[in-house]
Formats: structure tokens, C-alpha cells, sequence
């Protein structure tokens, strides 16, 4: 796939400089979109299992995502996304009862990823992403509810998994985690508060409240305060540490100038042994999130052709490992 993307960069450069060009890839073979609204009509032109490809810049959303689709931005990081500018969705995201399997890669979402309301939404990766919100709208029937979605290296305010089950969540910056018998695995993240979850693995975060919650195990994770008496079980915990003095500079829940490795990495070992927190873990969190397709560092583009009538226009672009 990564082939396929750098040829087309070669072969076309208004992909490369304008802002609003959308590439759709169905089995190995792009489409242009450069309407008024590309991504929506790259989105009516899909079909189960493509690729969009959203370069920097604005977006309208579909009215709702009901394919399973993988939709890879640019990124959200200002310092890394120099280049290209930030993919920013200009709205929320709505997967419905068709989604299954659908990954979002890469975007500043402004608004919310909503998942439909009982729809049973099953294998949805996000990653590398900021949203305001990540919502699962489930209820008491739980037969019809999101499962096994994987979240990972996002920015999220805030993550609400009600009535939801297999849900991991690995290696994020979330401001509140709230839940309502929830079934998750939370693992290495940064969160500010921690309420309502129930019956999940909760190990190797760093905390800086915690709220309501009861049967829930908690592992190798660092907390503000001592540890209530409560249904929860705890295991080689970390409480009453100094939160806003465990990073290297910490001043909101999220700032791109911020910097949350933490200053005495090895004062507090996850259960691998490895770092409790965002650095340590499965999927350590990574530098400017930038997303897993061929990054491009930078561009020169003159201003007029050469003698020959040639415009030399020279790109720098970086092969991403994962």
C-alpha cells in the first residue's frame, strides 16, 4: 500500500499541495476527489474495505459512516503536520450498524465519535486521533452493543463506554473516562478522572482523580491520593504521588506543548516491567502521532519554472514503521 501512495504523489502533485483532494483506493486503484465536498463524495463512492486518504485541511463529514472503511489524515499534531497541515473533521463522526471493522487514523476530529445507539458495532480501530468525545450508546441489552474496539495513542476529552464490552484502551491522554457496566481493558494511558467504570482491568496509568467505581482491578498504577477501601482490588499500586510533579511538564489534560514522559520513568514499573503511563506498554505513545502511511516532512515548491520551462518541486517524505 505504501508503494502505491508514493507513486501517486509522484505522478500528482495537486495531491500533494492542494488541501482539499481526497484519494479514494479500491483495490489498488485511486480515485480523485476535488469537489466542494471530497470527502463526503469519496465516502458515496466506497465501498466495503477501501481506503480514504484526507490530506491537511477542513473537512465536512459523511452524514454517517455505514461501510467498513479505514480513513487515514494526515495527522493532528501542529509540529508534525507542518507539510501537509492538520486533517481536521469539521463535526462529529457517526458509525453505524455497518461499520464493523472500520479504523480511523490521524485526524482532528472537532466534534465527537459517536457509536449509533445499540447498533452492535464490533472491531473499530481508532488511533492517533484528538476528539472531543468518544461515545459507545449502549443500554441494558447488551446483546446489541459495541465490543471489541480498540482505542489507542489518541487525545480524548472524554471517553464514555456505557454498556459496552471488550473495549481496550491503550496508551491515550484522556481528560475523563466515565462508564456504565462497562468491560474494559485500560492500560498505560494519561487520564484526569476515572469514574463509573465496573468490571474491568485497569493497570499502569497515571491518575490524577478517581472517581466512583467498584469490581474493577487495578495494577501497577499511580494515584494523587491513598487508596479508598472499596470492591475494587488493588495490586502494586503507586498512591499518594504528586501529579502535577510526575511529568516533565504538564499543564492541561492535553497541550501540543507539553511534553508527559515522565521524570523518574523507572520510579514506577507497569506490570511487564516496562513504564506505567503513555510511554510504556503494548503501543508506547508516539511523537506527534503521526500516522502509519508515508509521512511527508517537507516541501519546495518555486514560485515560477525554470529556464527549460521545468518546475523542479522537491518533497521529503519518511516511511512510518507502524
Amino acid at each position: 500500500m505504501k508503494k502505491i501512495i508514493i507513486l501517486l504523489l509522484i505522478a500528482s502533485p495537486c495531491f500533494l499541495f492542494s488541501q482539499m483532494v481526497v484519494v479514494l483506493n479500491h483495490n489498488g486503484n485511486s480515485s480523485l476527489f476535488s469537489t466542494p465536498q471530497p470527502f463526503v463524495d469519496a465516502y458515496d463512492a466506497s465501498v466495503d474495505g477501501d481506503t480514504i486518504y484526507l490530506p491537511g485541511g477542513p473537512f465536512q463529514p459523511p452524514a454517517g459512516i455505514d461501510k467498513r472503511l479505514t480513513i487515514i489524515g494526515a495527522g493532528h499534531y501542529p509540529d508534525s503536520t507542518t507539510a501537509t497541515g492538520v486533517t481536521t473533521i469539521s463535526g462529529s463522526i457517526n458509525l453505524l450498524s455497518n461499520a464493523d471493522r472500520t479504523v480511523l487514523q490521524g485526524l482532528n476530529i472537532t466534534g465527537n465519535v459517536i457509536f449509533q445507539h445499540n447498533s452492535r458495532i464490533d472491531s473499530v480501530i481508532i488511533y492517533r486521533c484528538y476528539a472531543g468525545s468518544v461515545a459507545f450508546n449502549g443500554d441494558f441489552d447488551l446483546a446489541h452493543n459495541c465490543r471489541n474496539v480498540l482505542l489507542y495513542q489518541n487525545a480524548i476529552s472524554t471517553l464514555y463506554i456505557n454498556y459496552s464490552s471488550d473495549i481496550r484502551i491503550f496508551n491515550n491522554i484522556i481528560n475523563a473516562l466515565i462508564g456504565i457496566a462497562s468491560d474494559a481493558w485500560i492500560r498505560n494511558n494519561k487520564i484526569g478522572v476515572l469514574s463509573g467504570i465496573s468490571y474491568s482491568l485497569i493497570e499502569n496509568n497515571m491518575f490524577e482523580s478517581l472517581g466512583p467505581g467498584q469490581f474493577n482491578t487495578f495494577r501497577n498504577s499511580v494515584f494523587p491520593l491513598a487508596l479508598p477501601a472499596d470492591d475494587n482490588t488493588w495490586i502494586n499500586n503507586y498512591p499518594s504521588q504528586p501529579y502535577a510533579a510526575l511529568f516533565v511538564n504538564s499543564t492541561v489534560w492535553f497541550s501540543y506543548t507539553d511534553n508527559y514522559h515522565l521524570q523518574n520513568p523507572g520510579s514506577f514499573p507497569g506490570t511487564d516491567a516496562l513504564q506505567a503511563g503513555i510511554y510504556g506498554g503494548y503501543y508506547p505513545y508516539k511523537a506527534g502521532a503521526v500516522p502509519s502511511n508515508v509521512h511527508i516532512q517537507s516541501k519546495t515548491i518555486p514560485l515560477q519554472p525554470d529556464v527549460n520551462g521545468q518546475l523542479n518541486i522537491q518533497v521529503k517524505v519518511a516511511a512510518q514503521n507502524n
